[in-house]
């Protein structure tokens, strides 16, 4: 076997480098070494497309934890997920690698899917597409501190045009990492006094007083409607229109209405008309009124920790 480092092409019996070759961690490519590995990744990385979208998700996540915006914005909705579901993974979506790129560049403006909280019990309904990662994820939400971090899940579309060589391990249409990552109020830097120019954070449930939404009948649909007329009212107060600006969350939400269907709880970063600023909005259309009124804060985490 020749070590596929082209600066080094070390030739090795069959027996020896079963021994002590190192691979790929995403092909069936082969060195003799891990320093021959880290030493032909420029070059390896271009031609596989598993090894570049797994980068991907690691820069991602460390983004997430190093950029203070973004860390502060995820820690509200891990936080709000965790408090009114119950231990849970905050998935972060990307159609492909290129939208990753943008999304490192620009930021949270850039986002295609918002970041969506899903519990443990909800993951479930996802086993058979996630398989063993499935198992993973909820072996790791059932072992991680809520009081201290949050699980953070990157997932990237690869595409169907995957290249035949290098030969991949596993030729899956998507690239997944999780991580644990701190609350952003566990971070040094807690008791800073705040800034007007933190990120303001809107938190939308059913009003006080809503009947049960998930009754049967006209009764639970008039409950619902309810919950999406407040919901439309207290994003127009800021000149935010659902049905332009997010026809998907809008039609979902007709669809909450009408039929019942599950609404997954969703965050959107629109910006507030008055003020021409961005804020974190969290529509919960299926939340229990009271579990929330508490979090209606600008400054969440720094309020319940």
């Amino acid at each position: 076997m020749v070590c596929a480092n082209k600066k080094c092409n070390r030739i090795e019996s069959m027996f020896n480098a079963c021994l002590y070759f190192k691979s790929c961690h995403s092909c069936y490519t082969f060195y003799c070494s891990r320093n021959c590995r880290r030493d032909d990744w420029e070059i390896h990385k271009e031609t596989c497309l598993y090894s570049r979208v797994n980068s991907v998700c690691r820069h991602t996540l460390k983004f997430c934890r190093e950029n203070t915006g973004i860390h502060k914005a995820f820690s509200r909705v891990a936080k709000a997920g965790y408090l009114s579901r119950g231990r849970g993974v905050l998935f972060l979506g990307f159609a492909n690698p290129e939208t990753v790129d943008n999304f490192l560049q620009i930021g949270l403006e850039s986002l295609l899917m918002s970041p969506t909280y899903l519990s443990l019990r909800e993951l479930d309904g996802f086993k058979d597409n996630l398989g063993e990662y499935c198992k993973d994820l909820q072996q790791a939400g059932n072992e991680y501190d809520p009081n201290e971090c949050f699980l953070l899940n990157v997932s990237v579309a690869v595409g169907e045009l995957v290249p035949n060589r290098p030969s991949p391990r596993v030729p899956a249409p998507t690239v997944r990492k999780y991580a644990k990552v701190s609350l952003a109020s566990s971070s040094p830097d807690k008791k800073v006094l705040r800034k007007d120019s933190e990120m303001e954070t809107l938190i939308l449930t059913p009003p006080p007083g809503t009947p049960d939404i998930d009754k049967e009948g006209e009764e639970g649909r008039k409950a619902r409607e309810v919950c999406f007329v407040n919901i439309q009212r207290k994003l127009r107060t800021r000149g935010v229109f659902l049905r332009h600006e997010y026809p998907n969350i809008y039609n979902q939400l007709c669809e909450f209405v009408e039929s019942n269907k599950r609404f997954t709880p969703t965050t959107i970063y629109p910006l507030d008309k008055r003020t021409g600023k961005q804020f974190m909005c969290m529509i919960m259309a299926a939340s229990e009124p009271r579990t929330l009124d508490w979090v209606g804060t600008p400054h969440l985490l720094d309020d319940i920790i």
